[in-house]
């Protein structure tokens, strides 16, 4: 959902927090309308995704499709 909403925020103003200070103001945050960037994880991730031989784009490609697909099989039952 981060990944998704990461591109929906692109244009938009942020706040770059770092991980402890998410972590002590974890509420505050999320009753925020601000997106949010997480400095130090944010930089961890670049490097995970980077060693797993992908890119942002293909995680949001197939973020979207299993999202689909859950919905999909909801709508079945």
């Amino acid at each position: 959902m981060i990944v998704y909403a990461a591109r929906l925020c692109e244009l938009m103003p942020r706040t770059t927090v770092g991980i402890r200070e998410f972590r002590a103001n974890l509420a505050n945050i999320l009753e925020s309308k601000t997106p949010v960037t997480i400095s130090r994880a944010g930089a961890e991730m670049d490097a995970m995704i980077t060693a797993m031989g992908t890119n942002e784009e293909e995680l949001i490609t197939d973020f979207e499709k299993t999202r689909r697909e859950k919905r999909a099989s909801r709508a079945r039952i």
